[in-house]
């Protein structure tokens, strides 16, 4: 993964599409949240996206890394 951290802004994640933002990005991201937000308590995370065409995409790669 070599998004870096220039896809980091200091209220949301923004990237081109298909470049450094894709489905391997939002993977890595749902399994480092994930790791950190489950490993002392059981937490409920609520997964949104907007109506771009490849926002589903990005939701269920982000669902798959939450949920290993």
């Amino acid at each position: 993964m070599s998004a870096g951290n220039n896809l980091f802004g200091a209220y949301d994640i923004r990237g081109i599409y298909g470049q450094s933002l894709n489905e391997s990005f939002a993977r890595a991201l749902g399994s480092a949240y994930g790791q950190w937000l489950f490993q002392d308590k059981k937490a409920r995370i609520v997964v949104g996206h907007d109506s771009r065409s490849h926002s589903p995409s990005l939701a269920e790669a982000l669902i798959d890394g939450l949920l290993k």
